[in-house]
This record gives C-alpha cells, structure tokens and sequence, in this order.
C-alpha cells in the first residue's frame, strides 16, 4: 500500500458479513466464470470490446454502448461502494489496484427472472486500519482520504471509463454520472440512515469531500465529477419522494420490457 496505510488488519466478523451480503465483495471464485474479468482485461482495447459484446445477450442490449452504460453501473458498484464504505463506517481500507481486482459472475433470484449481480474478488485480500479514526480535521486522516479517493477514481476507474468509452463510442461523461449515482446513494441511502448521530456528522464530513472539495485531480478529470452532478433535488413525476435529476441518460429505457424510464431521466423531468 502506502506510508498512510501502515496497520495491517483485519475485518471483524460483522464487518466482514456486511461488505459480502451488502456490497458483494467476496472470497470466493465463481463456478461458472462465464461473465467473469480481469479488471486490468477491462483496460485492453480488444478484450474489453470483447466483454462487452459477450454481455449484450446478458443485458438483452441492442448496442455495445447500451451494454456499456449497464455494465457501468455494475461496475461501479462493486469498485466505489465496498471501498468508500469501509473508510467511513470502519475506517478501513484494501488495495483497489487494477491488478489486484477480478469481477466474479454471480445471479440474484428476482421473483420471475435471475438477474446478473457480479461481485468484487480481490487478489490480495489485506486490510488496513486508517491511522487516524478521530476528528475531522486530523490533517493525517485528511491525507488518507485524499489517497482513497485518488486511489478508487484516478487510479482505478478513469482509464477504465476511458477505455470503455473509446471501445464502445460512449460519453465517458454519462459514464461518470452512472458512477455519481452510487456515490450518492451509499451515503444518502443507506451510510447515514444506518449510523449512530454521533458518527453522521465525521461521515457527513466525507460527502462534502467528495462533492464538494476533492481536487479534479483525485479523478484524473478537469473537474470533479461528483461535484458537476450533485445537484438539489426536486419533485418528479415518477416518485413520490424529490430526486436528484440526471443531467445525462444513461439509456436504460431502451433495454426491452418491463424496463421503463428511470425516475430522474433528464427526458421525462425536464423543467
């Protein structure tokens, strides 16, 4: 790892359970590795079209850039939310280098149909005790958070965005806004719902790094895209609660039926 990264440790039983069930990160290798990849085969041109194509079916996708868009999400899922969990809630960590992560085929038993639900396997399975587990302002966890956060965009999803949006004439900016979303959600959804009122205001804290402060640079962007779609939310028509209109599509409504549009599509809430 790091010179901010020096504890080794490790998950403790319930810590462990959550980011398995959760945020499906596993131990364990697919039987069926079909759907399975490398994250470092996702940075090879010709294999990640490759990929791509092999999902169409999977995704019933009309297009490489749909499944793109789709696989994105997934993708996203497994590499932001385990990761930004773990440094919020149990101020941990792991290595999330692109050698070091591998995508396991894995299915979700909806009531009609089974639905693919990768999860995240790591090579390297250590983990690491931040330093600094206290205060906000701790200038030393201020560095470690800054390292995550490089380390989980800049480091990891940006050239893979870009590849993936070379290979399959994608905007890597609705790319980023599919990655935006689960940022949100973690924290919005389910971080702060699930936390003690004594912990929400450090973890309060770590939102606002995220879309407010983070340097672009922590995201190998000329700006930081967690700040670009992270606008107020308002009364829609699909939802009874207000949302966070998208600013992009991700095209989710042209996936066959009984798939629709998605509450905050920028085509049906517009002003």
């Amino acid at each position: 790892m790091n010179r901010f990264l020096s504890n080794p440790t490790t998950w403790e039983p319930e810590e462990w359970n959550y980011l398995n069930q959760e945020l499906r990160l596993t131990d364990q290798i697919a039987e069926d590795d079909t759907y399975s990849v490398t994250s470092a085969e996702l940075l090879d041109p010709e294999q990640c079209a490759d990929y791509l194509d092999r999902l169409q079916p999977l995704y019933r996708s009309s297009s490489r850039s749909l499944t793109a868009s789709m696989f994105s999400k997934r993708y996203a899922f497994m590499m932001v939310c385990p990761m930004l969990y773990a440094m919020s809630v149990y101020r941990k960590t792991f290595s999330l280098t692109i050698d070091n992560c591998q995508l396991e085929s894995a299915y979700f038993q909806l009531p009609t149909r089974k639905t693919w639900m990768p999860n995240l396997w790591l090579r390297d399975p250590s983990v690491y005790e931040l330093q600094s587990i206290h205060a906000e302002n701790n200038e030393l966890y201020t560095q470690q958070r800054e390292d995550i956060v490089r380390r989980i965009f800049a480091d990891h999803l940006q050239p893979i965005l870009k590849n993936i949006s070379e290979v399959s004439s994608i905007s890597r900016t609705i790319l980023w806004e599919n990655i935006a979303i689960y940022v949100y959600v973690l924290y919005e959804n389910r971080i702060l719902k699930e936390v003690s009122e004594d912990q929400r205001e450090r973890i309060q804290h770590d939102l606002d790094y995220l879309t407010k402060q983070a340097p672009a640079d922590c995201f190998g962007e000329k700006r930081n895209p967690l700040a670009q779609f992270y606008t107020p939310k308002r009364v829609v028509p699909l939802s009874e609660q207000p949302q966070r209109v998208r600013k992009t599509c991700c095209a989710h409504y042209e996936l066959p039926a009984p798939t629709d549009y998605c509450p905050t599509c920028p085509k049906i809430c517009k002003s």
